[in-house]
């Protein structure tokens, strides 16, 4: 999950993985987030989406594929949880720990499609889109699909490195407890809501259709039983 995904997304999911034990008061106590469960583990995960199961509904994802899906599940959470030991334990950076994770997740993106078949993995990447809505512009397939510059891609990254820093202050704010995480929720929407915005104005027109057929034909997520730390859609059954 990721799953493939949104910077800030990337950025919780890390924290919740491998950053629990750190938090102040430990894990589960004053201002920190807990020990991960599974729907922490896999919400920004390349299983993020086939979990739900309208959606596998709507991949008309077969039983023998669920199987196949559920085997490869529990190698990721104990591949992604190694991970964030290793990483803990070298005192890893923010940035270089985005990076160990998406290495991660491209690996098991790689064997999910092995798993789905063409007309699954174009469907899944429609509701990738719809999903991600404002901050669809940042997941790695639409650049690549779009044919994003590289001048396109360092001015998005300018924005990414803005937004980053906002909601890092954000962040902060909650652990000192100056705001709470309902606040959070909002602000850090609020924030990616415009970075999306800003980010369509640097496409061009030709980018800019093809952005806006990406959705495909509208899907209905249901409403989350178990909201993510940030209130996201459901990541499990």
């Amino acid at each position: 999950m990721a799953l493939r995904q949104k910077l800030i997304a990337t950025l919780i999911a890390v924290a919740t993985v491998i950053g629990g034990a750190q938090a102040q008061g430990g894990p589960g106590g004053p201002g920190g987030i807990g020990q991960p469960n599974d729907d922490m583990i896999f919400q920004f995960s390349p299983f993020a989406l086939v979990r739900i199961p309208e959606v596998a509904t709507e991949l008309k994802v077969t039983d023998e594929q669920k199987k196949k899906l559920t085997d490869m599940q529990t190698e990721y959470k104990k591949a992604i949880t190694k991970k964030g030991e290793e990483m803990r334990e070298k005192g890893t950076d923010w940035q270089d720990m985005m990076k160990e994770m998406q290495k991660v997740n491209e690996e098991f993106t790689k064997k999910l499609n092995t798993v789905l078949t063409a007309d699954q993995q174009k469907r899944q990447f429609e509701l990738t889109v719809q999903r991600a809505g404002s901050a669809a512009l940042m997941l790695p397939e639409v650049q690549k699909q779009l044919a994003i510059t590289e001048k396109q891609k360092s001015d998005m990254k300018d924005l990414q490195t803005k937004q980053q820093q906002a909601n890092m202050a954000i962040f902060q704010k909650v652990q000192t407890q100056e705001i709470t995480w309902e606040d959070a929720q909002k602000s850090l929407k609020k924030n990616t809501d415009i970075l999306g915005k800003e980010m369509v104005k640097l496409l061009t027109a030709e980018q800019a259709a093809k952005y806006k057929a990406m959705p495909g034909k509208p899907f209905t997520f249901p409403k989350p039983k178990n909201p993510g730390m940030f209130g996201g859609p459901p990541m499990g059954g």
